[in-house]
């Protein structure tokens, strides 16, 4: 089970590692295709469209053939896909390429969260919100690693073939210690069930998608504009607003870690609910603050508060009474994922009439909405605290 339980959280770690590899290499991108901010950016939408395309077919094709064989062969596929960008010549065919990416990725995405609920269903112990957090870390390797190899001298094709044998390598070994007979069985309760390949999401999960869509698009707009903000609206040095970011991330990564532990002992909708607390406090204090060091602090309690909504929202939604878990995941991260699209220039179209810190003050009632939400995440198929006990590593 340690295996199985070290596997995932790798493949997990494999997926960011393999994206922000490539995400730190954009400028050159940029750069070597001759593409305009405004060109970059419509390029840049391939990958979300490449994903709202795919997620009503994933549910479908991971229940058919299993989670981990989809995550095996998945984790490859997706590498392999980076390296379809060093082929792209202007912006049409950059922007078909990240819409490919972004279709396996949404693959992936959804067959190796699906794994983990294997893991946690066999009896291993609570263990999403650490996937997560791997995600988080493996993001950070990537775009660390990616530095070294930009000082290095290879270019940003050479890196993502690079990114392509580590993917490999590492995926081999990991994918022979997923949870294959979790995966029988649930194969055959899914041919009972007729699962079709094409699905939307049910209306039990309606509620469930929007409360993790509320989790994205805090995410999404700290991410892009929290450094913004620290710049603009509180005077900080350039070097000095980054810092924000880095406090958001760096909470929100260790909140993961500490997710599993908590989901032993805490029940979900007190665990959401929480969250929502902690991340409305932490937007009030960064709004009402005029001193750079006071907002660090309450970026920091925004990423510890939206930390565990994602792993949350889908640990939940694979435990709903109807259809598969892979099925069931997919249909809330249709829906979900909507945030990262929308969130971002949400806050900018807000800002441009009402200024940042009004359009921040938005974010803040998001926070609460997502308190509001908390029982969405309640569990219908068995009780909580029984069935997902910390495990002992």
């Amino acid at each position: 089970m340690l295996s199985a339980r070290l596997a995932i959280r790798g493949v997990f770690f494999l997926h960011s590692l393999a994206f922000a590899g490539f995400l730190v290499r954009l400028p050159e991108v940029k750069a070597e295709l001759g593409l305009t901010d405004a060109d970059m950016g419509l390029c840049l939408l391939g990958a979300p469209v490449g994903m709202l395309v795919m997620l009503p077919f994933v549910g479908g094709i991971v229940t058919r053939f299993g989670s981990a064989v989809v995550t095996r062969i998945g984790i490859v596929a997706f590498a392999a896909a980076l390296i379809l960008l060093t082929l792209a010549e202007g912006r049409s065919s950059l922007t078909m390429a990240l819409a490919v990416v972004g279709a396996i990725a949404a693959l992936v995405d959804v067959a190796m969260n699906a794994s983990a609920h294997h893991v946690e269903e066999r009896g291993g112990g609570a263990l999403m919100s650490s996937c997560h957090g791997s995600w988080s870390l493996g993001a950070t390797v990537g775009a660390l690693g990616g530095s070294l190899i930009i000082r290095l001298g290879l270019s940003w094709q050479e890196h993502q073939w690079v990114s392509l044998v580590v993917v490999i390598l590492c995926s081999l070994p990991l994918g022979g210690w997923l949870p294959k007979r979790a995966e029988e069985k649930r194969h055959a309760e899914a041919a009972e069930e007729k699962q079709a390949v094409f699905a939307l999401p049910r209306r039990g999960l309606i509620g469930l998608a929007f409360m993790v869509l509320f989790g994205m698009v805090l995410e999404g707009a700290v991410a892009d504009w929290g450094a913004i903000f620290l710049r603009d609206e509180l005077l900080a040095p350039p070097a000095y607003a980054a810092w924000g970011l880095a406090s958001f991330g760096v909470w929100m990564a260790a909140t993961r870690f500490a997710g599993d532990y908590l989901a032993g002992r805490l029940s979900a909708p007190f665990t959401i609910r929480a969250s929502g607390i902690i991340a409305g406090l932490g937007f009030a204090i960064v709004l009402l603050t005029h001193s750079p060091v006071v907002a660090l602090i309450g970026f920091a309690l925004v990423g510890a508060g939206v930390a565990v909504v994602v792993p949350t929202g889908f640990r939940a939604a694979a435990l709903r009474p109807f259809g598969t878990p892979a099925a069931n995941i997919a249909a809330v991260a249709s829906i979900s994922y909507i945030g990262f699209l929308v969130g971002p220039p949400l806050v900018g179209f807000i800002s441009h009439y009402v200024g940042l810190r009004g359009a921040l003050w938005v974010m803040f009632v998001f926070a609460c909405a997502l308190f509001l939400l908390g029982g969405q995440a309640r569990s219908q198929r068995r009780t909580e605290p029984a069935a997902l006990q910390p495990a002992a590593e």
